[in-house]
């Protein structure tokens, strides 16, 4: 599993604990795919929704399965092409602009609400639904869990989110 900032404007703290935790969380539903998590800005995520979803609009977290056999088999997604991505069985690309505001209205910190999105795009690709509202309520109780298995004793995440004042290139 690799974790990838393609957003210069934010600064992750902690990447390797973020990354050990998703992989157990991957253990955790039996799978021992590579994944790739891809942190992006608005006009990334707009550009993702409005390219391979035909949505006009950001959102905070896509996931695209890379497994599937068929119609979507002659679709070159964004990274899957590149160095280090050719054995990737998914995507999953948070919206860090997106998660900055939601984490505001849910009165929560950036870090829980990156470590909340980025497990509910691995849920997606290891076969969770949430189109109904019993389904959104089980995956919101398998996050709750996910992130309370990250907590330190302290009740802090391991990782942090910070909104840097310069751009660097997405080099963190």
């Amino acid at each position: 599993m690799n974790l990838w900032n393609d957003n210069g404007g934010w600064k992750i703290r902690g990447k390797e604990s973020l990354l050990n935790w998703l992989m157990d969380e991957a253990r955790r539903e039996e799978h021992q795919m590579n994944f790739d998590f891809i942190l992006v800005d608005d006009e990334h995520i707009l550009d993702l929704n409005r390219q391979y979803l035909d949505h006009d609009y950001i959102t905070d977290v896509i996931a695209f399965d890379l497994r599937d056999e068929g119609e979507e088999e002659s679709i070159e997604f964004p990274l899957s092409e590149q160095e280090g991505f050719e054995d990737s069985a998914g995507e999953v690309y948070v919206c860090l602009d997106q998660a900055a505001r939601q984490a505001e209205e849910y009165h929560t910190t950036v870090a829980e609400e990156v470590g909340r999105l980025l497990l509910h795009g691995l849920l997606h690709l290891m076969g969770w639904d949430d189109g109904t509202d019993e389904e959104r309520s089980q995956m919101r109780t398998r996050e709750d869990a996910g992130l309370k298995r990250a907590a330190t004793d302290t009740g802090s995440l391991p990782w942090a989110v910070i909104k840097s004042a310069a751009r660097n290139g997405g080099k963190e």
